[in-house]
């Protein structure tokens, strides 16, 4: 549909301005052919695979477009994104993704948008995960500055929006940060218009059992801190309660990558604590009354 907009059937006008003599010389079609193909590439980012299902389009461009310089601002405006229909990788499953970044309406700036999708926080099972988010380029000749990241938490941010201090040059030629499996992150990916290729985008998960004894022991400090207290000499009876308790939080937040799922498992254990404890002394005044006659 793109060729038959840009450049028109392929026996007929293009639609790009008038049409020209057809006495041009095999070196002009040429030479016009592979400046095509390279600004085709360049702005829709195609393949190199890809690209030679469009030669006929590109003859035909070649063939009856007067002005080169429209050439470029058809290709552009065609594929120019104006919607975001961000790519996506889930933590279900771990994958590796190719990113190609078209260039941006309006703007000479090249973007694509990444979307991480993390699971439910109702999947506890996750709590001790966290997942490994690397990005290389294809070119290993491309230098650090060609290509920029943003990571970021908000879906109704126009694409490549970032503020300039959130943007970030790969490093040695690589990129790579952690997050939460309860998570959704959108990462931006910025090159510059001389880049070529692809960024290759790996998630992989990072498994940490440890996470699970730091949280059962916190847990356990959070429900028995009357009775831990007593092991803390030189201390009043509130003070060490407190200390417990503190140590118990720090703890349940140690045990969790994410910080939401520790505070509400925190905020859940302490009502769970209160709740018992408001119905324990009526249970046992119930049965001594009951043992009394």
């Amino acid at each position: 549909m793109i060729g038959l907009f840009l450049f028109g059937p392929e026996k007929y006008r293009s639609i790009l301005n008038t049409v020209r003599g057809p006495k041009q010389s095999i070196a002009d079609d040429i030479q016009c052919l592979d400046s095509t193909w390279d600004m085709f590439y360049e702005h829709c980012g195609c393949l190199p695979k890809h690209c030679f299902e469009r030669v006929r389009a590109f003859g035909n461009m070649c063939n009856y477009a007067t002005d080169k310089a429209a050439i470029k601002e058809a290709l552009a405006f065609a594929c120019g994104m104006d919607r975001i229909n961000p790519l996506t990788v889930n933590v279900k499953k771990p994958s590796i993704l190719r990113v190609t970044p078209s260039p941006v309406r309006g703007s000479s700036e090249y973007c694509e948008r990444v979307a991480v999708e993390g699971v439910s926080r109702l999947k506890l099972g996750s709590f001790s995960k966290k997942y490994h988010v690397l990005l290389q380029p294809s070119d290993k000749e491309w230098h650090d500055e060609e290509a920029q990241i943003c990571v970021h938490r908000d879906a109704s941010l126009g694409l490549c929006e970032c503020a300039k201090e959130d943007w970030i040059y790969l490093k040695n030629k690589q990129w790579s940060f952690v997050m939460s499996p309860y998570e959704q992150v959108y990462v931006e990916v910025k090159l510059s218009p001389q880049a070529r290729g692809f960024v290759s985008v790996y998630l992989a998960e990072v498994s940490q059992g440890w996470r699970y004894m730091l949280l059962a022991i916190g847990f356990s400090f959070l429900f028995l801190a009357p009775v831990a207290s007593k092991w803390l000499p030189y201390c009043s009876n509130f003070t060490r309660i407190l200390i417990v308790r503190v140590t118990a939080i720090t703890l349940i937040f140690q045990g969790s990558f994410d910080t939401v799922f520790a505070m509400v498992a925190v905020v859940t254990c302490l009502a769970l604590y209160l709740k018992i404890k408001s119905i324990l002394p009526k249970v046992v005044l119930k049965r001594w009354f009951s043992m009394d006659t």
